[in-house]
């Protein structure tokens, strides 16, 4: 992502989930932790890219995948710095939605988050949530500003 690759981003994280699974499973939290945030990764990097019918369902079904995960991990955890659960696959979902510039399905997603769950999380996870409800749409290829 940060080399300006997102479409590679989303086949590194992909292809690492698919390949390491098993072995991530058996590590227990820490291994779950590791593997929600690469299919997260993926629903970045995919999100960040402009809006295609392919992109939307593939970003949507790596949230899945790390909701998958987060379900299996039994709750919000900091392993290893990852705040991963699903609360933070919540927000992640809640991102994407705005990254595509699907506004109701943002808010609605956002509805759907635990208020609790939401303040046990770190101060910068929060006000990167924040940030991102209240950022304005960023412009995609072919969009006048």
């Amino acid at each position: 992502m940060y080399q300006q690759r997102p479409q590679a981003a989303v086949e590194f994280a992909t292809a690492a989930a698919r390949r390491l699974s098993n072995g991530l499973v058996e590590r227990g939290p820490l291994g779950l932790s590791t593997l929600g945030m690469l299919y997260l990764s993926a629903a970045l990097a995919a999100s960040s890219q402009e809006r295609t019918t392919v992109r939307v369902r593939a970003a949507g079904s790596y949230v899945d995948e790390a909701d998958d995960v987060a379900n299996r991990q039994g709750g919000d955890r900091d392993e290893d710095y990852t705040m991963f659960g699903p609360t933070n696959v919540g927000l992640h979902r809640v991102d994407m939605l705005l990254r595509f510039e699907d506004g109701w399905s943002a808010l609605k997603a956002a509805d759907g988050l635990d208020p609790e769950a939401l303040a046990g999380l770190s101060r910068e996870r929060q006000a990167g949530h924040r940030v991102a409800m209240a950022a304005p749409p960023r412009p995609t290829a072919g969009t006048c500003v």
